[in-house]
């Protein structure tokens, strides 16, 4: 009796998940039959779900980089992302108490990827796979409907690519019927229940940064080298790190890399500097006229143009020593281009050199400590030669060890 009575239960119990079952395939429209052809610049990204054993009840939500993309997946079901080249997380909306495991593709522009959502009796795993085994596993998948997309870049329409789905057994080709091949084209997804606009999530585009760049030359050329996008001023950028370069004949390049956080707009100032700057000749003029102005007046009068010259040295001695990163630099400008000679300024340059070098490479940190190895080399006194070696050879960041190697070579 007690074995009927489970056999019963079991049956019940799959009975009501072909119930189920049935009743989540409305939530899904027409088979995968080809791969899309990503835009220019962009990348696009395949998630499908993979059937279970008693588990299509189960339908979690997906988030890409803590983002909700769609409201649920259920099985056999898929859909596609188009994004810029970058680095995307997936992990499920979490209810319950599941078990997750995450994966992230690196979208490269041009390329397509396929990610798997396996649910299992208290798992929810997700996995990056290799094309050919995702698109015939695809080929039994339908599109998940346009109303439970939360997300801009998830695409609801299939565009024709030369990428066709393998058939990967003589079943699945039969269920490929021609009626169902008609179907696609005359019920378009975006008409299915379109999802009014003003339901849409715009967090996204609110999630995205701006970035401005304010050059000198007007006409220098602005690069971001680590994406395919050209720049324009304002250009909208996800959170991350870009490699921006500046550059224009005739001057020397900038290049550095530029945090934008999300939401974030942020203006950049760069001020390239000639190639071949000339040495600033006009401060020898007018020493030597200072010299003679000097030479006729009182014993009182050169005290107090003598007092005048040395408070100007002693407030770029404090702004050295006891001064933050951004008069540190400023101190070290003064010093490259109008200080060169004083040999009291460069020896406390040394000194904060030294001491600043090795901290945590900031880009203020980085710009005040390349000013200082500028502002040695410029001296073309050798006894600085083993500070700038050393910091040529240690310091954490690759643009100030450049530096430092260009500024020893002067001496």
């Amino acid at each position: 009796m007690l074995m009927k009575t489970k056999i019963f239960i079991l049956i019940s119990m799959l009975f009501l998940t072909s119930l189920i079952t049935g009743c989540l395939t409305t939530s899904i429209g027409p088979k995968f039959t080809q791969s899309i052809t990503p835009e220019s610049g962009k990348a696009v990204i395949y998630v499908y779900r993979q059937r279970g054993v008693m588990t299509a009840t189960t339908m979690p939500g997906i988030k890409v980089n803590d983002v909700e993309v769609v409201e649920m997946l259920p099985e056999i079901g898929y859909f596609s992302l188009s994004v810029d080249p970058g680095q995307y997380t997936f992990t499920p909306k979490l209810f319950g108490i599941y078990k997750t495991t995450e994966t992230t593709a690196n979208a490269q522009p041009g390329e397509v990827y396929f990610v798997r959502l396996k649910v299992s009796m208290g798992s929810l795993e997700f996995d990056l796979m290799n094309k050919d085994e995702a698109m015939a596993y695809m080929a039994t998948c339908h599109l998940l409907d346009s109303k439970y997309y939360r997300d801009p870049r998830v695409m609801s329409g299939q565009k024709v690519s030369m990428h066709p789905a393998p058939v990967i057994s003589k079943e699945i080709a039969a269920v490929q019927t021609q009626a169902d091949v008609k179907q696609v084209p005359d019920i378009p997804v975006e008409e299915k229940a379109p999802t009014p606009v003003s339901s849409r999530p715009v967090a996204v585009k609110d999630l995205k940064g701006r970035l401005y760049v304010d050059v000198n030359p007007s006409n220098a050329r602005i690069r971001i080298m680590n994406i395919s996008p050209v720049f324009e001023q304002g250009i909208t950028l996800d959170q991350g790190r870009y490699d921006l370069e500046v550059s224009a004949a005739g001057y020397n390049s900038h290049r550095e890399w530029v945090t934008l956080e999300k939401g974030e707009s942020k203006n950049f100032q760069v001020l390239l500097e000639p190639v071949n700057k000339p040495a600033p000749v006009a401060e020898q003029p007018v020493i030597k006229e200072q010299t003679v102005v000097v030479s006729s007046l009182t014993a009182e009068q050169k005290a107090n143009v003598s007092e005048a010259f040395s408070a100007e040295e002693e407030r770029y001695a404090r702004m050295l020593q006891n001064g933050s990163l951004t008069e540190i630099r400023d101190a070290a400008k003064n010093i490259y281009y109008r200080h060169y000679n004083s040999s009291y300024l460069a020896a406390i340059a040394e000194q904060a050199l030294l001491k600043h070098y090795s901290a945590d490479a900031s880009n203020i940190q980085v710009d005040a400590m390349a000013w200082l190895c500028k502002a040695l080399g410029k001296t073309g006194d050798r006894r600085y030669a083993e500070t700038l070696r050393t910091v040529a050879q240690n310091a954490p960041h690759r643009k100030l060890r450049g530096h430092a190697e260009k500024s020893l070579a002067q001496l």
